[in-house]
């Protein structure tokens, strides 16, 4: 799901990396941006709150004969100059962050006028009861998920940090529920009590997540969609 695919290259192709550029990718996870913006010739510096992951993304940057700064910091506090990079990017994180209001200001901050921030996390709808609801389903599985948001509230935060919203789409990816639930080794009481969420809750939540449903009431596999977001710091 993280590795790569047609959104990984939407990302990439709407940030429009060009050699020598500064890219900041936060959250980076096992750096499969970080290896895309190096590849593209930006000069890269990864960060992650978790060391493990700083590690593997050196070790993907590796395999790939390429390199990158590899920086342990918290999203919400970065130990950047204010304009330091051309680019930042982050994808599939945020619902992760406390602060989304805090992390979207730090980005403006760390970025040059003129800088480009590239931004993909899945996302709720507008529906609060189905937007409660997926997030509910997400958390069980998940205990660090903090919050999905709406799009209309990630353009809010971008424009209250100061940030022209250039671009906005929704990316539907498809999951296997039994690999999904695998990856946090949600047990047999976990896995159904998820699935009946989605099967109760409001139409709204199931038309969002589109389930597939199996015998015993459990799901096959659902869509998440990602909101891909391009916006530009003025200057």
């Amino acid at each position: 799901m993280h590795a790569g695919g047609e959104d990984l290259d939407r990302l990439l192709a709407l940030v429009a990396p060009a050699a020598g550029e500064r890219a900041l990718d936060l959250a980076t996870g096992a750096g499969h941006v970080a290896v895309a913006l190096a590849r593209a010739g930006a000069a890269v510096t990864a960060c992650d709150l978790a060391p493990g992951m700083l590690a593997e993304t050196g070790d993907h940057l590796a395999a790939n004969n390429l390199s990158a700064e590899l920086i342990l910091a918290d999203a919400h506090d970065l130990p950047f100059a204010a304009g330091a990079f051309d680019i930042v990017t982050v994808r599939m994180a945020p619902h992760h962050f406390p602060d989304p209001g805090r992390f979207i200001a730090e980005v403006a901050r760390v970025l040059r006028s003129g800088g480009r921030f590239g931004f993909e996390d899945q996302v709720t709808p507008e529906h609060p009861e189905a937007a409660a609801v997926i997030n509910r389903f997400e958390a069980l599985r998940d205990p660090s998920h903090n919050r999905q948001l709406t799009e209309a509230e990630w353009k809010a935060l971008a424009a209250a940090a100061g940030f022209t919203v250039k671009h906005t789409e929704l990316f539907e990816k498809r999951v296997d529920f039994d690999w999904w639930t695998s990856i946090q080794d949600a047990g047999e009481e976990v896995r159904q009590t998820i699935s009946a969420l989605l099967a109760n809750g409001p139409a709204e939540a199931r038309d969002w997540y589109k389930p597939q449903f199996r015998g015993h009431g459990l799901i096959e596999r659902f869509c998440i969609p990602h909101l891909i977001l391009l916006a530009v710091k003025p200057g």
